[in-house]
């Protein structure tokens, strides 16, 4: 598999104003797991 050199994701949340159990935040932190790919919050 051929994988571009990504340097920086940004997740743009501040719209976000409805409770939905943080799964928008959860969903780019699993994905990024499963990916293997390191990550900061």
């Amino acid at each position: 598999m051929n994988t571009p050199d990504i340097r920086l994701i940004v997740f743009d949340m501040a719209g976000t104003v409805v409770d939905e159990k943080n799964i928008v935040y959860k969903t780019p932190k699993k994905a990024l797991e499963i990916g293997d790919y390191p990550f900061s919050l």
